[in-house]
């Protein structure tokens, strides 16, 4: 069995503690809203953990299977870090953004439109960033596939 290159295990570990931190928080009961435009999706957070959890299981098992065809190392490092990161932040927003106080019910009224846009945009970019970083990863399957260059 070849050793994992570093790249690729980025994504196993990462998802591995999403996958943890999913688990410990289906005791938390907490949950969060997605606002979209004129409705709001009340999710369990760890729904939201559990489902990037897998996101980045799933493309780790994809370089497992086709690390062989990938055309640049440096690619791959963008993809990891293009995914990684955005995927972090956006869980970190939905985990934060929505607390209110512990005891009282969150009301969709109680939220200023000035904070909904701003996290509306912030939001936006940050899943735009995420599907920049699967196109770099077709970009980079594609070139090595017909280029026939050896993997990483």
């Amino acid at each position: 069995m070849k050793p994992i290159k570093l790249p690729i295990a980025g994504f196993l570990f990462a998802g591995i503690l999403l996958l943890l931190v999913a688990l410990a928080l289906i005791s938390y009961k907490k949950t969060t809203l997605i606002n979209l435009r004129d409705t709001a999706i009340a999710t369990p957070l760890y729904g939201l953990f559990l489902t990037a959890a897998i996101a980045l299981l799933v493309i780790w098992g994809s370089y497992q299977t086709i690390g062989k065809f990938l055309y640049s190392p440096t690619l791959t490092w963008l993809h990891l870090l293009t995914t990684i990161l955005p995927l972090f932040l956006l869980l970190a927003l939905f985990s934060f953004t929505n607390q209110g106080m512990p005891s009282t019910p969150r009301r969709y009224i109680d939220i200023d439109n000035s904070q909904i846009s701003l996290l509306s945009k912030l939001v936006s970019g940050l899943f735009w960033l995420l599907l920049l970083a699967q196109l770099v990863y077709s970009v980079n399957f594609l070139l090595g596939f017909f280029a026939k260059k050896p993997g990483i």
